[in-house]
């Protein structure tokens, strides 16, 4: 059960993300299309990354239409391909003394980490403060309409009031991030933001301090989704999640 925190960055930090979001509304004006078609599954792309390509699935019942640059056709849900469709990505449980931040699944995806310490026996990474652990895999990543989120923090004495959970930009004012779950000390809650082609949301759920808080996050072109210990909130959006930087 990872305990996750943060702080924000120091307020004189400079930011690239701002910088990289400047440039993406410039692109706005000639979209290009940055993803293309999965040769081998119509129900998947190739996402293109600074750490490499990377095949990634549509949302569940769609396939890739490369003229529209999207997950846009829509296809009959075969119960056997469920299960592998709805597979994490990436799977983070801190249990291993040999390889800490092994990725568990089967897609073995690389991750860094500054400033983080982890105690396998209690299955939770400790953050200073400073520190973060960062997914490249998903650095400018097209999520389109299927975004799964779902992780366990333990709120610590101390530390700045808002900590950040997860975030798509690194050194970010929080504007400036399209996806992003920071813990609000002051008000006991966790403040969920999404950022879609057509709107911009933040809604809040309250924790529980000092308890293993369960938190999922769940996009699918519909109203988004959080729920922390069993309380739900959720807000109406449409479109695709807007491209962030890195997790």
């Amino acid at each position: 059960m990872p305990a996750f925190q943060g702080e924000f960055p120091n307020e004189g930090e400079t930011t690239q993300c701002h910088q990289l979001r400047a440039q993406r509304k410039i692109r706005h004006f000639v979209p290009v299309c940055t993803i293309y078609a999965d040769l081998t599954d119509e129900k998947k792309f190739i996402q293109m990354a600074p750490s490499g390509n990377f095949s990634m699935h549509c949302p569940l019942g769609t396939a890739f239409v490369a003229a529209d640059c999207g997950c846009t056709k829509l296809i009959e849900i075969l119960p056997s391909s469920n299960l592998a469709e709805c597979k994490p990505e990436v799977i983070l449980t801190f249990d291993d003394p040999a390889s800490p931040y092994k990725d568990s699944s089967t897609n073995n995806i690389t991750v860094t980490y500054e400033y983080v310490d982890v105690d396998p026996s209690l299955e939770m990474a400790r953050f200073n403060g400073s520190g973060m652990i960062n997914l490249y895999r998903f650095s400018n990543a097209d999520f389109q309409q299927s975004l799964v989120i779902r992780l366990e923090f333990q709120d610590q004495p101390g530390g700045a009031e808002q900590q950040t959970l997860m975030t798509n930009c690194i050194f970010f004012y929080q504007e400036e991030a399209t996806i992003s779950m920071i813990v609000d000390k002051k008000i006991s809650a966790v403040i969920f933001g999404l950022e879609t082609t057509n709107a911009k949301a933040e809604f809040i759920v309250p924790y529980v301090k000092g308890a293993v808080d369960q938190v999922i996050f769940v996009y699918n072109g519909e109203p988004a989704v959080a729920v922390t210990n069993n309380v739900k909130a959720n807000v109406g959006l449409t479109g695709n999640v807007t491209a962030g930087d890195t997790l």
